[in-house]
């Protein structure tokens, strides 16, 4: 089990209290072992899983909740070779519905249990539940459908302000476009006194535009009342396709430069390579979750704060070969990540929350876009964005459309909203809905004015959504259909069993994307009629929990034959950009192989050998503990010697000079050492999984710790008088 760690709160922990709920991860049914995967068998692990109470540490725990959890990625050492292997694995959530010091009977008080003293009151996980998602009023809906909503129960969150009932006022109608379409899904408006109280509680410097939020189980943006993978598709719509592709590649040879080069510069000044550490820290939420840095024997656990660590203890990155080492790896793991992600920073471009404009003042095809301070390029350094055409899209992006041009213009009566992207609510859709589907509640747009890439675009169409409705099969039931004729704490307990049954079958999401991207990649092209097939199926799989979707590999293989005219993945080629090297006999045609292989691989190697060199690669010899430098050898060279260190050893061996005896110390010792050094040549050999490391880190460590002077009659009177506190 895994120490309690501070985290940051939601809804269902501030009312009953987290340390009643309990979250266990496992590896999803298709990773289970090979006596598991039989049908009948994974269906009683879950059933024994979702539906059964579970004893531990002095409570009984019921499940609530099941979602899908961080794949574990099995750890590889291979530079630029194919991507590692991960596991699949789903995160059960436990309510502790008694246990000791538990009442007999619940408590009637409503304010949250935190606010009580021991002891808690006992709480079936029913009732935990309905007053979370209000069953009764809600008995119409879809039981799938209330399940997934459990998960806004447990989102991440920090409470702001807490309004009456009489604050909230209700807007019965939506903006409706004229062909019916919701024009303002998932958006409303707050007062301006709301917006600066928010300020003041997260302690701000401006007061917010717009916050993502939630209210009770409402998820949304609020913004202020002002009266009160691009790159396939990018290439697809662009009229010069080689001028845009050699700008892409321009923007990817500015950023490896200017990211190495910085690291470069910085590794001279230790308080500037501090805050370049501090930059590319990847453990920033550990930190906040433990409260510390988390060590692992004698170093922090993480590369990064190893090197702050070593930092403030006077080490300098142009003397100490172990630094640089993990300076390097550090910038390999940055590199090969942005040559797996290929995310490229454009420098004219944003990510920002998308609103709707309430007031009609936006015409169709406009945006507005302001920066509550100056947003500063090369090219660029501005408050707003105003009469020019920019690039609006939604991360996926699936379809050719799912990128438009639009015109950002500046309207003084919206010059309130600053950090966002306000979409025009005129029209026939929504622009966010043009965008993949997208809509208010919270998603964000990517949004590109840089001029090389936005004039050589054109927009396309959207393409008529084609009826794949026939190969998908719902589950409509309503939880009023699973409450009747049973008691409440029985059809809970069986949305419950059934929705985490559901929840645990393979999903065929992450099957179909990949599908569709080998697919494109061996036609060359995004917009044919197998890409539209697929892009719709996509759709409807994104939100296959809440829509109750049953789709299994039957009907994947269906799918395949009936609406694919056979297409089979067997019988394409893996796209060239998973392999190490480019192995064609011409140059890259798709444009991320271009990307890869002709601009970031050759970069980034360059580099790396550069900044090698610049850091002393070549391993020093290897020194045993009585050795110093000579002077001769004292020159500005890192290694993994350090002579501060041995220090301590070679006071010892010269007052073994004049104390003879102190000589079986040192013989002792060294004996120590090498049995201790055998010892972790042959843990770290036999590791498997990345994850065994640390315990393994630590049993060796624990010898390190236990190295002591031996027993000796002649030596025990010399030990008692100096080496005693």
């Amino acid at each position: 089990m895994n120490p309690g760690v501070l985290d940051q709160g939601c809804r269902l922990h501030g009312k009953f209290g987290s340390d009643q709920f309990l979250e266990l991860v496992i590896p999803s049914t298709s990773s289970w072992p090979t006596p598991l995967r039989d049908s009948d068998a994974s269906q009683e692990v879950i059933r024994w899983l979702s539906s059964k109470v579970h004893h531990l540490a002095g409570r009984q725990w019921r499940a609530s909740f099941a979602r899908d959890a961080e794949p574990k990625v099995l750890q590889t050492n291979v530079f630029f070779g194919p991507s590692p292997k991960s596991i699949l694995q789903k995160r059960f959530c436990y309510f502790a519905e008694d246990g000791t010091n538990f009442d007999v009977a619940p408590s009637t008080d409503h304010r949250p249990v935190h606010a009580l003293r021991e002891p808690r009151p006992k709480l079936e996980v029913g009732k935990m539940l309905d007053w979370l998602l209000q069953l009764d009023r809600n008995s119409d809906q879809p039981y799938l459908k209330l399940f997934t909503r459990i998960q806004l129960g447990l989102s991440k969150t920090t409470v702001v302000a807490s309004l009456n009932q009489s604050q909230i006022r209700h807007r019965r109608e939506d903006i409706v476009s004229p062909i019916g379409e919701v024009m303002n899904d998932g958006v409303g408006r707050m007062s301006l006194l709301l917006a600066r109280q928010i300020r003041e509680v997260l302690g701000l410097s401006d007061v917010p535009s717009a916050i993502q939020g939630r209210l009770g189980s409402a998820k949304g943006v609020w913004i202020i009342d002002v009266e009160d993978s691009f790159l396939p598709i990018l290439e697809d719509r662009v009229k010069d396709k080689q001028a845009m592709r050699k700008s892409v590649g321009d923007r990817l040879l500015d950023q490896l430069s200017d990211e190495i080069e910085a690291q470069k510069d910085v590794i001279k000044y230790p308080l500037r390579f501090r805050q370049w550490v501090n930059e590319n820290l990847a453990a920033r939420t550990q930190h906040l979750a433990h409260d510390s840095v988390p060590f692992l024997a004698e170093l922090p656990k993480s590369k990064e704060d190893q090197l702050n660590y070593l930092i403030d203890g006077g080490f300098k990155p142009t003397e100490q070969k172990f630094m640089q080492d993990m300076i390097w790896e550090l910038r390999r793991a940055k590199c090969e990540n942005l040559l797996k992600k290929m995310s490229i920073k454009i420098p004219g471009s944003a990510y920002l929350y998308m609103v709707v404009d309430f007031w009609d003042i936006l015409e169709e095809n406009e945006v507005q876009i302001c920066f509550s301070s100056p947003f500063r390029t090369e090219r660029f350094s501005d408050f707003m964005l105003h009469g020019c055409e920019v690039l609006v899209a939604r991360s996926p992006a699936h379809l050719v459309s799912d990128i438009q041009k639009v015109k950002a213009v500046f309207k003084p009566e919206l010059r309130a909203l600053k950090d966002v992207v306000v979409f025009s609510a005129k029209g026939d859709v929504a622009l966010a809905d043009r965008l993949s589907g997208g809509d208010y509640d919270g998603d964000r747009a990517w949004v590109c004015w840089e001029p090389a890439i936005v004039s050589h675009f054109e927009n396309a169409t959207m393409p008529t959504k084609p009826d794949i409705s026939k190969h998908l099969r719902k589950d409509t039931t309503s939880y009023g259909d699973l409450n009747h004729g049973v008691i409440k704490s029985v059809a809970v307990s069986a949305m419950i069993s059934r929705g985490i049954t559901f929840d645990m079958q393979p999903s065929f999401l992450g099957i179909a994307t990949k599908f569709k991207e080998q697919l494109c990649y061996n036609m060359n092209d995004l917009n044919n009629e197998q890409a539209l097939l697929l892009s719709a199926l996509l759709g409807s799989l994104v939100d296959q929990s809440k829509q109750g979707i049953e789709f299994t590999e039957r009907d994947w293989h269906s799918f395949q034959g009936q609406i694919l005219n056979g297409c089979a993945i067997q019988n394409m080629d893996k796209p060239a950009y998973e392999q190490e090297t480019w192995t064609g006999r011409f140059g890259p045609v798709h444009i991320i192989d271009y990307l890869k292989f002709s601009i970031a691989k050759p970069t980034i190697e360059q580099e790396l050998r550069k900044l090698g060199r610049d850091m002393n690669p070549s391993p020093s010899p290897s020194r045993g503990l009585s050795t110093l430098p000579s002077n001769a050898e004292a020159i500005q060279t890192a290694e993994y010697w350090d002579a501060d260190l041995a220090e301590p050893n070679n006071e010892f061996e010269r007052l073994a000079l004049t104390t003879p005896v102190l000589k079986n110390v040192l013989r002792n010792l060294d004996e120590d050492l090498d049995a201790i050094k055998m010892n972790w040549t042959t843990e770290m050999a036999a590791v498997k999984d990345e994850d065994e490391r640390p315990s393994l880190m630590l049993d060796v460590f624990k010898y390190w710790c236990a190295i002591k002077p031996r027993a000796d009659k002649e030596l025990d009177p010399w030990f008692v008088a100096n080496l005693k506190p």
